[in-house]
């Protein structure tokens, strides 16, 4: 559970070189070390694996945690051998240490940031840095909260809205019709996305979508994010504990911007 940022590369085909890979791996070592992630860091991986289960029962080791630290300790130690990240994934998975979940795979990745909005701001910007990395593909990035006016597609540093996910969603809340009040309120979003979709666009300052934070001296006191492990099997408690949990998120976002309900005017924007 928490607020998360989803992004791919759009051609689910597209298999990045390995240099490429390499490279946005070196990038998301710099961002990690820069910033300070209170949740999740930066994923944006071709090479989805997880444990191989009949391995790790073999050995006797029991647990998701233990097998994934075991992987890890694994793959440092290959790179501590001389090769890099990439052959010391290809070399745990001919161990049979790993699987790709190969009927799946594609360039995609997702980071949970609750409500910090420094860390989902970092994260548009590792975003970004990864499209030139990508030269010639399309990112589709996708924010659950508010860093982001709209979903958008980013190619080279510059974006455009997601048309499709947005007319998802104007659907989707024309069936399901969504709060018009409290911390969910989807009003201004919904009018902004009928604007957007009248529009016609072409890649542009990606800028235009990005909500602008208002640093405070909140933010320098943001607290260390926590995990609450839910042990109770009283379903009308979870979802008690559910709704709590979202609105403070929200709330706590909303610290970040002057006015986290408002969007910009299209009529300058467009493109």
């Amino acid at each position: 559970m928490g607020r998360t940022l989803h992004y791919e590369v759009i051609n689910h085909n597209f298999i990045p070189t390995d240099k490429q890979q390499l490279d946005i791996y070196t990038l998301t070592e710099k961002y990690c070390k820069e910033f300070d992630w209170t949740c999740e860091t930066p994923d944006f991986d071709y090479y989805r694996c997880y444990p191989n289960w009949d391995y790790f029962d073999n050995i006797g080791l029991k647990g998701g945690q233990s097998a994934w630290e075991y992987i890890n300790k694994s793959i440092r130690n290959k790179i501590s051998s001389g090769i890099n990240m990439i052959d010391a994934i290809r070399k745990s998975e001919a161990e049979g240490i790993i699987k790709f979940l190969r009927r799946d795979t594609r360039f995609s990745g997702f980071t949970k940031v609750g409500g910090n909005e420094l860390n989902a701001h970092a994260l548009i910007k590792f975003i970004v840095e990864c499209s030139y990395l990508l030269r010639g593909q399309v990112i589709g990035l996708y924010d659950e909260g508010d860093a982001l006016y709209a979903p958008l597609y980013i190619t080279e540093g510059m974006a455009m809205p997601d048309i499709n996910h947005i007319i998802g969603n104007l659907d989707h809340w024309k069936n399901n019709p969504p709060p018009r009040e409290g911390p969910f309120d989807v009003t201004a979003k919904e009018k902004y996305y009928k604007q957007v979709v009248k529009c016609k666009w072409e890649f542009g300052d990606i800028n235009q979508f990005i909500r602008p934070i208002n640093a405070s001296g909140y933010l320098a006191e943001r607290k260390e994010f926590k995990t609450t492990i839910i042990q109770d099997a009283d379903t009308e408690k979870i979802l008690e504990f559910a709704k709590s949990f979202l609105v403070n998120e929200k709330s706590e976002s909303g610290e970040y911007y002057d006015d986290i309900k408002s969007f910009p005017d299209l009529k300058t924007n467009a493109r």
